[in-house]
């Protein structure tokens, strides 16, 4: 549209997952109605995790092309300058041993607030491939589908689907064409209910060449087939649906985990429970628990007269030139840009601490009805701009460190920082949901043990916990309800159930002094007698107590 001489376009910023995406799987995209068009408009949203829904090795060749490999000794990839990795894990089975990567098991407590322990119905028959020893990489598989009691996470299916993507990143040696111990670069679960719908479906499992860009698609000999742009993933015959888990499922799964899976985390699990134990050399036995959430994605509009009046909007709004010009943006969810270094890149500069969160967030308005979510994936430290470094107790550790979990619509995914002895992060949303009842939010921390007490230096055991939500001009908006657990290596705390709009959360660790109870006793020697005040008083040598 024109308005007066200067173009406008409708700007949309997509908040994506933080898991790569191969052809094979398209993004789920946030529909709002009635956008009005005199306005400029900012989307932020999570999209579906786009991860693939086939396990594959694809490769970048010195001129710029990508190949699919059979596998990583496969002659075609052998002089790729970069190979990556899409491993789907398994299921495990009962030839499977401790140092397989695989999926142990699913457990659903239902509406009921019964465990029901699941049963593995099958194995996606996508493409797969075999371990390599050289590279330290396990058997790919295909999605899991588990079979629950009907209606107890869904009012439509008695299914749930686990997905389980590890991403490689592997070297070819150029000398003896083997390939060097894999680096795990991505990592991400997620479960789901499924559905399925009879009709002409076919798999992707066709190897397709796009002008020296291979990928996995429909072979096009097959014709007449029904419309899959809403299916999840096809196969023949069927039509796979996704669904959403009804609120408050708890879902627990526990899977044989490669052991370079380190640094943290980020989910929107509820009541958050997660552990990890030794198993071999290699493998290390994950459990992740807590219920599906409803992280509604959030959007905001402005005037777009107003965008050009003040600095911070046009900061916002006009990330690709021009005077007025808006053009569509997207910031993945890691990326420190929405919290900071909109205005400045100058580190030093107080307008580096503006973000665009800061900018549009008494803009944002729900996008209602999104459904459930049960995610949780890594988050890599190279996407957070140094004004908001890591801690060197996360940063330097070897072991998964740990996860922060919550259902705000947009939150920073990074490790807390310490701040006087206090712990804290920021989430944001809006302050009304589309029913325009006031939105609250949990916001979870887990962490092992000695990282947490790495954190805090001087307060090595605290005991109990207060958490403050902060608005962005420092007053204080709420004191929500805190929970602090330490167990099995583990510490979790949580500020629970607060409003929000755009707080600081702040977490204040402390250990009560106990003081200490004294006695008295008396003491005789002889004709003397003396008393004693102690927490434990003993009579000196050479007197006996009366």
């Amino acid at each position: 549209m024109i308005l007066g001489k200067k173009r406008v376009f409708i700007s949309t910023i997509l908040f994506s997952a933080i898991v790569s995406s191969n052809l094979a799987s398209a993004h789920t995209m946030v529909v709002i109605p009635d956008l009005d068009p005199t306005k400029s408009s900012i989307i932020f949203q999570i999209l579906s995790h786009g991860s693939p829904q086939t396990s594959e090795i694809s490769a970048k060749t010195t001129d710029g092309k990508q190949r699919i490999c059979a596998s990583l000794k496969d002659p075609r990839c052998s002089e790729a300058e970069d190979i990556k990795v899409s491993l789907i894990v398994p299921s495990c089975t009962a030839k499977s041993t401790n140092f397989d990567i695989c999926i142990r098991g699913l457990d659903v407590r239902g509406r009921d607030s019964k465990i029901y322990p699941s049963v593995h119905e099958r194995e996606v028959a996508t493409t797969k491939f075999s371990k390599n020893v050289d590279a330290k990489i396990g058997n790919a598989g295909g999605v899991s589908i588990w079979k629950v009691k009907a209606g107890q996470t869904s009012d439509s299916s008695d299914k749930i689907a686990t997905k389980v993507v590890l991403t490689y990143s592997v070297e070819i040696d150029k000398v003896s064409k083997k390939a060097n111990p894999a680096k795990l670069v991505d990592f991400a679960i997620s479960a789901y209910p499924v559905s399925y719908i009879s009709g002409n479906y076919e798999m992707r499992s066709y190897l397709v060449n796009d002008e020296g860009f291979e990928y996995y698609g429909i072979d096009p000999s097959y014709t007449n087939l029904d419309d899959s742009s809403k299916c999840e993933w096809t196969e023949k015959g069927i039509c796979v649906m996704k669904g959403y888990f009804a609120p408050d499922t708890n879902i627990s799964i526990s899977l044989q985990m490669d052991n370079k899976l380190q640094g943290w985390l980020s989910s929107n699990i509820l009541d958050l429970k997660i552990e990890e134990k030794k198993l071999t050399s290699s493998t290390n036995l994950l459990t992740v628990g807590g219920r599906a959430s409803n992280p509604s994605p959030v959007y905001a509009v402005n005037n777009v007269i107003d965008v050009s009046k003040l600095k911070e909007l046009e900061a916002a709004y006009n990330r690709c030139g021009g005077e007025v010009s808006v053009c569509p943006q997207n910031f993945e969810q890691f990326d420190n840009k929405i919290w900071e270094g909109l205005l400045t890149s100058d580190v030093s500069s107080a307008q580096f601490k503006v973000g665009l969160a800061d900018v549009i967030s008494s803009s944002l308005v729900d996008v209602p009805d999104q459904g459930t979510k049960w995610n949780i994936a890594s988050m890599p430290e190279t996407g957070w701009r140094k004004g908001l470094s890591w801690s060197p107790c996360v940063s330097n550790s070897k072991v998964l460190a740990g996860v922060v979990s919550t259902n705000a619509s947009l939150y920073q995914m990074n490790p807390p920082e310490l701040v006087d002895q206090k712990l804290v992060s920021r989430v944001e949303g809006a302050h009304h949901n589309s029913k325009n009842e006031l939105n609250r939010v949990d916001y979870q921390v887990a962490m092992r043990g000695d990282i947490f007490r790495c954190l805090l230096k001087k307060n090595t055991n605290p005991t109990s916990v207060k958490a403050t939500a902060f608005s962005s001009v420092g007053e204080v908006m709420e004191n929500p309800a805190v929970q602090m657990v330490e167990q099995n290596g583990w510490v979790n705390f949580a500020a629970k159930n607060f409003s929000y709009s755009t707080p600081n959360i702040e977490f204040v660790f402390s250990t009560p002094v106990v003081k200490s109870v004294s006695k008295t006793i008396s003491c005789a020697k002889g004709k003397k007698i003396i008393k004693v005040k102690a927490a434990a008083p003993k009579c000196p040598k050479g007197y006996t107590k009366k």
